[in-house]
C-alpha cells in the first residue's frame, strides 16, 4: 500500500509540473541547476540504483535529477525509461499501468526538448506506442515514419521492422496506398543494407551483424506477406533500379528473389537481372533462374545447361535433389529420354530420401516405356508391373503424394498382364518376375481384374 501510495504521488508530482518550478526558475545554462552538490550526489545514487536494477529505490533520488537539473544528462530519460517500464511490468492496477505508460512518453518529450535527436527519440516512442497503446497505430506509424526517414543507416533494427509490419497492417486495412507502403519497404532495405555494410566496416562484433541481417529478413516477409509485392508494383518500381545500378550484386539479388516470390518469373525484367546475376556471381539460385526461364521460353537445351550449372555449383542437399527432379521431368517429358530422366530421378532421390515425387516420376516413365519394353504383349503389359511398384513407394516415404499416388496406381493397374496371357508364359500370380531392358528391375507377378 505504501509502494502504491509512493507511485501515485511520485507520478502525480511528474505529470503534473513535469519540470518543477524550481527547475523552471533555474538558469538553465547551467548543467546542474541551482544546487549542483545536490545534483551529482542524486545522479550517483539513483544511478547506483538502475545498474542494480533495483528501479523502486531509484525512483526518489531519479525524480530529484528530472525535476531540478534537467539538463545535466541525457541519461537522466533513458533511465527514467527504464525505470517507468518496470513499473509498468510489475504493475496489476490497470489505471495505475496507465499512468506510469503516459509517464514514459511525456519522459521521451522531454528528452527531445532538452537534448535534442527527435528522430532517433521518435523511433523508441513509436516502437513503444506498439506496445502500450495497441489503439494508437496511425499515431505509432507517424513516428516510426520521422524516424526512418531522418535516420537512415542510424535506424535501429526494431524501428525498421516495426515501421514496415506497421505499414503492412495499414495497407492490408486499406489505411495506406499501395505506392506509400512500397516507397516504406524500399526505404527500409536501403537503411538496413546501408545499416550492414557500416557495421561491417567498423568491424562490430557478429551479434550485431546477424540481428541487422535478420531485420532485413523480417522487413522483407512482412512486405511480401502484405499483398503489396504484385507484378504491377514490383517490375515498375525495380526496373529503373535495374538500369541504373546493373553492377549492384545484391540489388539484384533482392529483385530476383522479391520477382520469384510474387510469381513474376515471365517478366522480361526476371530474365535480364537473372542473367546479370550470374554473370556476375554466378551462383547456383541465379543458375537455377535461368533453367527456369529458358525452359519458359522452351529453349530446352539452354534450359538443360543451366539445370546442370544449378546442380553443379548447389551445396544445399534438398534444393538440389529438387533440381535433380525438375531436370528429369524436363527430360522425360520434353525429350523422351527415358533412362536419363530415370538416372537424374534417383539422383534426386539420393539426396532426398523422403521426397515422394521422384518415384512418381519413376512410374510414369516405366509407364511411358511399356510398348517399347519387350517382345510381346504379355512383356510390355508386366512393365506396368514395376510402374505401380514406384506408386507404392512413393506414398510410402512421402504421405503427401499419397492421393496422387492411388490415382496412377488405379489407372495402371488397369493394365496389368491378364491371367491368360501369364499362362502361356509360365508365370503363376505372386511369382518374382524381371522386367528386362533397360528397366531391369525385379518385381511380383499380379493380374488384370
Amino acid at each position: 500500500m505504501k509502494k502504491r501510495i509512493l507511485y501515485t504521488l511520485l507520478f502525480g508530482i511528474i505529470l503534473s509540473i513535469g519540470i518543477s518550478e524550481n527547475a523552471k526558475a533555474q538558469d538553465l545554462s547551467s548543467k546542474y541547476g541551482v544546487d549542483s552538490v545536490s545534483c551529482v550526489r542524486n545522479t550517483s545514487l539513483y544511478r547506483e540504483f538502475v545498474k542494480q536494477k533495483n528501479y523502486e529505490d531509484a525512483i526518489s533520488p531519479w525524480r530529484l535529477v528530472y525535476n531540478n537539473c534537467p539538463l545535466s544528462s541525457k541519461n537522466i530519460y533513458i533511465d527514467g525509461v527504464k525505470i517507468f517500464k518496470s513499473l509498468i511490468a510489475k504493475e496489476k492496477d490497470a489505471s495505475l499501468k496507465e499512468k506510469y505508460i503516459d509517464t514514459v512518453f511525456i519522459i521521451y518529450n522531454k528528452r527531445i526538448e532538452f537534448f535534442g535527436k527527435e528522430g532517433f527519440v521518435s523511433g523508441r516512442i513509436g516502437v513503444d506506442m506498439l506496445r502500450y497503446r495497441k489503439d494508437s497505430l496511425l499515431q505509432a506509424y507517424k513516428y516510426l515514419k520521422k524516424s526512418v526517414n531522418s535516420q537512415g543507416r542510424k535506424t535501429e533494427d526494431a524501428v525498421s521492422v516495426s515501421f514496415i509490419q506497421t505499414s503492412a497492417f495499414l495497407y492490408k486495412s486499406e489505411k495506406l496506398p499501395k505506392s506509400e507502403m512500397v516507397d516504406n519497404f524500399s526505404l527500409c532495405m536501403k537503411n538496413l543494407k546501408d545499416r550492414l555494410e557500416y557495421l561491417k566496416s567498423k568491424g562490430k562484433a557478429q551479434k550485431y551483424l546477424d540481428r541487422t541481417s535478420s531485420a532485413i529478413k523480417s522487413v522483407e516477409n512482412f512486405f511480401m506477406e502484405s499483398g503489396a509485392a504484385d507484378c504491377d508494383i514490383l517490375i515498375p518500381y525495380f526496373e529503373p533500379k535495374f538500369t541504373e545500378s546493373p553492377e549492384d550484386i545484391d540489388l539484384l539479388k533482392n529483385i530476383t528473389k522479391l520477382l520469384n516470390e510474387a510469381d513474376c518469373v515471365d517478366s522480361e525484367l526476371f530474365f535480364n537481372t537473372s542473367k546479370q546475376l550470374y554473370k556476375l556471381e554466378p551462383s547456383a539460385e541465379a543458375a537455377y533462374n535461368i533453367a527456369k526461364l529458358a525452359l519458359k521460353k522452351e529453349d530446352i537445351p539452354q534450359s538443360l545447361k543451366f539445370y546442370l550449372e544449378a546442380i553443379e555449383k548447389q551445396t544445399d542437399s534438398l534444393k538440389k535433389a529438387a533440381y535433380y527432379y525438375e531436370l528429369g521431368v524436363i527430360t522425360y517429358s520434353q525429350l523422351g529420354e527415358l533412362s536419363k530422366a530415370r538416372q537424374y530421378a534417383y539422383n534426386s532421390i539420393s539426396l532426398d530420401k523422403k521426397s515422394g515425387k521422384p518415384y512418381i516420376l519413376i512410374g510414369n516413365i516405366y509407364a511411358a516405356a511399356s510398348k517399347s519394353c519387350g517382345t510381346d504383349n504379355f512383356e510390355h503389359a508386366a512393365v506396368y508391373w514395376v510402374a505401380v511398384d514406384k506408386f507404392i513407394k512413393a506414398k510410402r516415404v512421402d504421405p503427401e503424394v499419397t492421393e496422387l499416388a492411388d490415382k496412377y496406381i488405379d489407372t495402371y493397374k488397369q493394365h496389368f498382364p491378364g491371367k491368360e496371357d501369364a499362362f502361356f508364359h509360365g508365370i503363376s500370380e505372386g511369382d518374382e518376375y524381371t522386367v528386362g531392358c533397360w528397366i531391369n528391375e525385379k518385381t511380383k507377378a499380379r493380374f488384370r481384374k
